[in-house]
């Protein structure tokens, strides 16, 4: 798999971030659901090729990005009656 180091469309990896940021917290929750989701499938493709260390460490990353899916979850509910439908 080719890893870039960079996302078309964006001048910098800031700018993604700003972008994700600005996000409604919902579609936030979505986003890092699917990212916590492909961490954790590289990391059992990882294991499964014998890199067991690279792949202990994407379990956490994709552990960590799923606690902060559901703090968003957590934002979301205290936001979501004052957001516009």
């Amino acid at each position: 798999m080719n890893h870039p180091k960079d996302i078309k469309g964006y001048a910098s990896l800031e700018d993604l971030a700003n972008d994700i940021n600005n996000l409604r917290y919902d579609s936030l929750s979505e986003f890092l659901g699917h990212l916590a989701d492909k961490l954790k499938a590289q990391a059992e493709e990882d294991e499964k090729n014998g890199r067991d260390s690279l792949a202990l460490n994407l379990y956490y990353a994709s552990d960590n990005v799923r606690e902060s899916k559901w703090r968003i979850d957590l934002a979301w509910l205290v936001c979501e009656k004052y957001m516009k439908k």
